[in-house]
């Protein structure tokens, strides 16, 4: 088993490599994992799964507490002699039989099921932006879709179409369409920031860079910090059974925000409904709700901060005028107060995105 680069993680299982005619993983491989035991001393027995279906049992040193019984998600990080794993998060627990519902991944053991830890914020994902655009021409035309990495859809441009494409292209989806087009897309963030990570660590590339007044060192560390972040939504998708992304968008005033897209069935049909979560400056946090059912649409505001919320109910006149202009029935517009609105945490269904 050969594994080029080493990494050093404490969250991590090491095991030796095996002889023979052993499995073979590769950096970056994320597989399954399911503890058999666990003896005094920490060291554990694992069974890991392979994407093929092949899978074997090996001994392993853990940096992380581990229980008998559980299913957990492993990162492959390097190795030589040895091979690191980087632990994801557990994704069924002793009693839970593989038909039920997963447990809830985390990425680290102990911390709550919020995904907040593996955000970036909306303002860093900006700053990121701005200096890869300060990255020499000759960089960026040896990384295939890099322009995905310069610039994010604004606001004012985004409908349908374009969320469509931001989605597919967030890094989410880069191994499904990897396997179904066998080649690697264009556009793609995760395909890209792979790409950039690779292209730092050549030396005369690392040296155009700080000569163009970035900083290699600072950006490798912004391409890994977004490289873990695709990957944490990544394991929430697999596991959840829903689609978790990462989404850019240009919007200066904008510090914080999800979108959250439901169908459920009701008594006439089906409603759909479009839920955000958004921390705006300087307005605050502030929740709103667009459903429509029936053919008909129904809004709804919830600001943290009374002066929003009396600033909101000022405005909701301009509100059933911008549907009256569209040509959209507006039955309702409510306006309330909400003591407090939580980003980061997993949706009982749905699909997540976050900008």
């Amino acid at each position: 088993m050969k594994i080029e680069g080493v990494a050093r993680l404490e969250n991590a299982l090491t095991f030796l490599s095996s002889s023979g005619d052993g499995f073979r993983v590769k950096v970056g491989d994320v597989v399954q994992a399911d503890v058999l035991s666990v003896l005094a001393d920490g060291t554990v027995s694992i069974r890991i799964t392979l994407e093929s279906g092949k899978s074997g049992v090996v001994s392993a040193r853990s940096h992380v507490p581990l229980d008998a019984g559980e299913s957990v998600l492993l990162k492959v990080t390097g190795g030589e002699r040895e091979v690191s794993l980087r632990f994801l998060g557990v994704i069924r627990e002793e009693g839970v039989g593989k038909g039920g519902a997963p447990g809830l991944t985390v990425p680290y053991r102990g911390l709550p099921p919020e995904r907040t830890a593996a955000r970036i914020p909306a303002s860093d994902a900006r700053r990121m932006e701005q200096m890869f655009r300060s990255f020499p021409d000759a960089v960026k035309e040896a990384v295939p879709g890099f322009s995905s990495l310069e610039r994010s859809p604004s606001v004012e441009s985004l409908d349908g179409k374009v969320l469509k494409t931001a989605v597919e292209g967030s890094g989410v989806l880069l191994e499904t369409k990897l396997k179904a087009a066998g080649a690697a897309p264009d556009g793609d963030r995760k395909e890209a920031l792979l790409r950039v990570g690779e292209a730092l660590r050549r030396p005369g590339v690392a040296a155009a860079v700080k000569a163009a007044g970035a900083s290699p060192g600072e950006a490798a560390v912004k391409a890994d910090g977004m490289l873990s972040t695709i990957e944490t939504y990544q394991v929430s998708s697999s596991v959840h059974g829903f689609l978790f992304a990462p989404l850019s968008l240009e919007w200066d005033e904008l510090a914080d925000g999800e979108i959250l897209f439901r169908k459920k069935a009701r008594g006439r049909g089906e409603s759909y409904t479009c839920e955000l979560h958004l921390d705006l400056l300087p307005l605050g946090k502030m929740g709103v709700s667009v459903t429509m059912y029936d053919g008909a649409f129904y809004v709804s505001f919830s600001p943290e901060a009374e002066e929003t919320r009396s600033l909101v109910a000022s405005r909701s006149e301009e509100v059933g005028k911008r549907f009256r202009e569209a040509g959209l029935s507006l039955s309702a517009v409510s306006i309330q107060r909400k003591k407090s609105v939580s980003f980061g945490v997993p949706s009982a269904d749905g699909v997540d995105l976050e900008v």
